[in-house]
């Protein structure tokens, strides 16, 4: 019988410039150290960004004999992002419109300053959180390393505007495919999705965010079927833009899908995937999502 070949094999004179870590000026018999380390600080700053409810996307380390600096994007999800969003609508509201004095007069005084402590609250509470999470990092990676190396860490979030500008005619595109999906306008995951679906198609290293959003609707959702014809229809649309970077993808998914007793085995694929390539580079990531009925393993190939 005929076996398949490792691809790793032919892109073995192939640079990659996108790499996850850079060694400056050390050593060749500390490399095997620092990129065991590498690979610890990933899962500390995973699991710390998502207790926060942040998704990280990409992480870059660069080092020398001095200086530790990490580069980390992030992804916030719309849940917090809506309730950061009516925070500060009200808040602005009440100060630039409302006065304390104009409230005084006002039949609805009661009603707003009932609102004023909750938000105050609430943005004192973000505040917290936001240090807490700096503090922690630092303070972790601090003992970590040595007490006399440097540590910078940039952070980048995803949602911002400036991170992804799209032009007048990308935009009516768009609206066009909102019209294709107006099947899909009343579900929950609609929204979430297609933010993140205008994000994965123009950056490569956005697929861990499709894979954790993924895994949380396998999870709350109890039937799967219409969540994947959802995924199908979109994905397709969305390779068809002439702005976006995807080609092809593929998605497997394996478990007791549908409340099924037996587990089974869900494949995705469109467009086209080249498996033996030298020059063109295949993004991969794989999780699992726990559900009720057990565990469902994902995996996802891009292009």
């Amino acid at each position: 019988m005929g076996q398949k070949t490792n691809p790793i094999i032919f892109r073995l004179g192939y640079k990659d410039n996108l790499c996850n870590s850079q060694y400056l000026e050390n050593k060749f018999f500390n490399i095997n150290l620092f990129i065991f380390q590498d690979i610890d600080i990933k899962k500390f700053l995973f699991q710390i960004f998502k207790q926060n409810n942040l998704i990280i996307t990409f992480i870059k380390i660069l080092r020398s004999e001095s200086t530790v600096s990490l580069i980390i994007y992030y992804y916030i999800k719309i849940q917090i992002k809506f309730l950061i969003f009516k925070i500060l609508k009200i808040w602005k509201f009440v100060f630039k419109k409302f006065k304390f004095k104009q409230l005084k007069k006002n039949n609805y005084k009661r009603i707003w300053i009932i609102k004023l402590i909750k938000y105050k609250f609430y943005i004192k509470k973000f505040k917290i959180l936001k240090k807490n999470l700096i503090c922690k990092i630092l303070n972790i990676l601090k003992n970590f390393y040595n007490i006399f190396i440097n540590i910078f860490v940039i952070l980048h979030n995803i949602n911002k505007n400036n991170f992804l500008i799209l032009t007048k005619n990308q935009k009516k595109k768009i609206n066009i495919f909102k019209l294709h999906l107006r099947k899909y306008n009343k579900v929950k995951f609609y929204k979430e999705n297609f933010n993140i679906l205008i994000i994965f198609c123009n950056k490569k290293f956005s697929i861990p965010m499709l894979s954790n959003f993924i895994c949380y609707q396998l999870e709350i959702l109890k039937k799967h079927k219409f969540f994947f014809n959802f995924l199908k229809r979109i994905l397709f649309l969305f390779i068809t833009l002439k702005f976006s970077n995807l080609k092809g993808i593929k998605i497997q998914i394996k478990g007791r899908l549908n409340n099924k007793p037996r587990s089974n085995k869900h494949i995705i694929l469109i467009g086209k995937l080249k498996l033996q390539t030298k020059k063109i580079r295949i993004c991969y990531n794989e999780s699992i999502a726990y559900s009720l009925n057990g565990t469902l393993g994902l995996k996802i190939w891009t292009n």
